[in-house]
């Protein structure tokens, strides 16, 4: 029986991966997996043939272990994307756009020096607006520092593992002037980029809607404290819900 030194989980791990690969571009699954040295060409006895039937069974298995890991890897991915509805797939999109999207006929420029441009209409009648219980799903970045993320609300995740969406009433204080006033009018489904100046958000309520996660905090802090760098926010919105 000859001895192979046993294979590597780095090694295997990139095996699998070329089946899944494979599979997704019509190629035979044969072409990912590492080739065995020929006997022949080995120092062993001239006498042990690459046509032995134990050396192909032990192939032949091989084969059959990475293929079905690798299908098995694959099943939980395809569930993922099939429970994802195609509302939060834009949101996703918007969330890996640069932070403050060039101008155009769709951004929107108020007196009060919000801006946002809308990636999603929305629809329905119910529009958020004053004494509106809101519910959005959002992500807060830092202009001044590349649009690091310092909020999300899919940090945040309950028992379930779900991401449960920010709840506040409009004009009822709880949010930022900045952020509220760049959400007037949207309507469930709808999806904004909202820009929010220092002078309507953090700088002068840094006690207000939505507070940075723990791992965000010290990057807002570092804008914040610091009065040479910009404090512009960068609000990704996505509303869930108004009654």
């Amino acid at each position: 029986c000859i001895q192979r030194p046993p294979r590597s989980q780095c090694e295997m791990s990139k095996t699998a991966l070329g089946l899944l690969l494979a599979g997704s571009c019509g190629l035979s699954a044969s072409a990912f997996v590492p080739s065995t040295p020929s006997l022949r060409s080995s120092s062993l006895s001239p006498s042990m043939s690459a046509s032995d039937p134990s050396s192909a069974s032990e192939s032949l298995a091989r084969r059959s272990f990475l293929a079905a890991t690798a299908i098995g890897a694959a099943l939980p991915l395809a569930a993922e994307a099939k429970r994802e509805p195609p509302v939060y797939q834009e949101y996703a999109k918007v969330d890996m756009t640069p932070p403050r999207p060039p101008a155009s006929e769709q951004d929107v420029n108020l007196e009060s020096g919000v801006s946002y441009k809308e990636y999603r209409p929305g629809q329905g009648e119910a529009q958020v607006g004053p004494g509106k219980t809101v519910n959005v799903q959002m992500t807060g970045r830092l202009l001044n520092l590349n649009g690091i993320k310092f909020y999300s609300t899919k940090e945040f995740k309950d028992e379930f593992g779900e991401a449960p969406a920010l709840r506040f009433t409009y004009g009822a204080g709880e949010l930022l002037p900045g952020l509220e006033e760049g959400m007037l009018g949207m309507k469930k489904g709808a999806i904004r980029k909202i820009v929010v100046p220092p002078s309507m958000g953090y700088d002068k309520y840094p006690n207000l809607l939505p507070q940075p996660s723990p791992a965000g905090r010290p990057s807002l802090d570092s804008v914040l404290k610091n009065p040479r760098r910009d404090s512009t926010i960068v609000f990704e919105v996505l509303v869930e819900g108004i009654r």
